[in-house]
């Protein structure tokens, strides 16, 4: 992958051509990163719901809080009867 950088920021991304197994490709996300990351709609902190799902309404809130949060919310579904919450993991090959 090879990456245009000026003054710190990313410019542009784009695959390396001699790179064997890629020749160059690159996913249409990564090759967008550069125009997403500087993007000026991009969210830089959580965000917590604060009216009903759909109002579009939302709270900054801390990277420790919304860590907390989820944990909270994996745990809730994890105990439910109601819910059969499978959780991703990988394992060591």
């Amino acid at each position: 992958m090879r990456v245009t950088v000026e003054n710190g920021k990313a410019l542009k991304v784009s695959g390396d051509p001699d790179h064997p197994p890629t020749q160059g490709v690159l996913c249409t996300k990564v090759s967008r990163y550069a125009d997403r990351v500087h993007h000026p709609d991009r969210l830089t902190v959580p965000l917590k719901r604060i009216g009903a799902k759909g109002e579009g309404r939302f709270v900054p809130i801390s990277w420790t809080e919304a860590f907390d949060e989820c944990v909270f919310q994996a745990k809730a579904n994890a105990d439910s009867r109601a819910n059969r919450t499978q959780f991703p993991r990988q394992t060591e090959r």
